[in-house]
C-alpha cells in the first residue's frame, strides 16, 4: 500500500491528497543558500533532496525518519530539521542520523554553486541551476525500474515562479524512455519525512559548497556531506558542485547572404 501526502498543488492553491502509484519515482526537493549570494559567510546556492519508489516511500522515508524524531525530538510526530539541531549537535543525535542515511537505500541528490561560479550571462543562476539538477534526478533514476516520476518541492513564495516556468518541461528518461511526470509545491508546515529528510540532505550539500566557496582542499568532505552521501552505494548518489558552465547553442550559424 502506498502512502498519503496532503500538499499544495498548483497555482491555484488546490489542496489534495496524492497517491502514488507502486513504481512512481517520488522526489522531494529543498533548496539552500540564497541565489543572490546574500548569507557572506555561507555564499552558495542549490537544490537537492531525496527521491524513491512510492512502494517504499514508507519502509524507506516515513517509518525509519519517525524514529529518528522520536531520537532526537523525542516523539515520532515532532518534526525535524537541519536548521534547527542546536549545536554542536550531540553525539547520539548524530548516531542516529548517521544510521538512518547508512542504512536506509534510498536515492539522494543534490547541485550546488557558489558566489564565483561563472554562469552565462543570458541565463538566469535559478534556472541553470534547475536545468543541471534534472540531470541529477536521471542519474538516480536509471537504476530503478519507474513508470512515472512525480516531484514535490517545498513550497518557497521567493522561488515558486522561477521552478514553475522552468521546471514544467523536464521530461525524465531511463532506458531510452520518456516518462510523464508532475511536479508539485508542499508546504514545509506539511511536516512531511520525505521534505525533512531532503533538508538535510541539500543542508549537507550546502555546508559541502560552502568549503568550495572557500576554496579548501578539493578533496576535503564535511563530516555531514560524508554521512549522506558517502555512507551509501555510489549508485544512490548524485552530487555535483558548479564552477564554471557554458551553454553551447547545438543549431548551425545563420548564413548571411548579401543582396546585390
Amino acid at each position: 500500500m502506498c502512502a498519503t501526502m496532503n500538499q499544495t498543488l498548483d497555482s491555484n492553491d488546490r489542496q489534495e491528497t496524492l497517491v502514488p502509484g507502486s513504481h512512481s519515482f517520488v522526489v522531494f526537493i529543498d533548496e539552500t543558500g540564497d541565489e543572490k549570494f546574500g548569507q557572506p559567510i555561507r555564499p552558495v546556492f542549490g537544490f537537492g533532496g531525496c527521491a524513491v519508489l512510492g512502494a517504499d516511500l514508507d519502509r524507506f522515508i516515513h517509518v525509519p525518519w519517525r524514529t529518528v524524531r522520536h531520537a532526537i525530538n523525542g516523539s515520532p510526530d515532532a518534526p525535524l530539521h537541519a536548521a534547527d539541531l542546536p549545536r554542536p549537535v550531540k553525539d547520539d543525535h548524530m548516531l542516529s542520523l548517521g544510521i538512518f542515511f547508512a542504512s536506509v537505500p534510498f536515492s539522494r541528490f543534490g547541485v550546488t554553486c557558489d558566489r564565483d561560479t561563472t554562469l552565462p550571462l543570458e541565463f538566469g543562476r535559478v534556472h541553470l541551476v534547475l536545468e543541471v539538477l534534472k540531470e541529477r534526478i536521471n542519474a538516480v533514476l536509471r537504476y530503478t525500474w519507474a513508470t512515472d516520476v512525480i516531484v514535490i518541492f517545498e513550497h518557497t513564495e521567493r522561488l515558486e515562479k522561477v521552478i514553475a516556468a522552468h521546471f514544467g518541461d523536464y521530461s525524465p528518461h531511463q532506458f531510452g524512455r520518456v516518462l510523464s511526470c508532475n511536479f508539485y509545491f508542499m508546504p514545509k508546515s506539511a511536516n512531511d519525512p520525505g521534505l525533512e529528510v531532503a533538508d538535510f540532505v541539500v543542508n549537507a550539500c550546502g555546508t559541502q559548497a560552502a568549503l568550495f566557496a572557500r576554496r579548501a582542499d578539493a578533496l576535503s568532505f564535511g563530516l555531514d556531506f560524508q554521512a549522506v552521501f558517502h555512507s551509501a552505494d555510489v549508485y544512490l548518489n548524485s552530487y555535483i558542485h558548479i564552477n564554471h558552465m557554458t551553454v553551447r547553442n547545438p543549431q548551425p550559424p545563420p548564413r548571411h547572404c548579401v543582396c546585390g
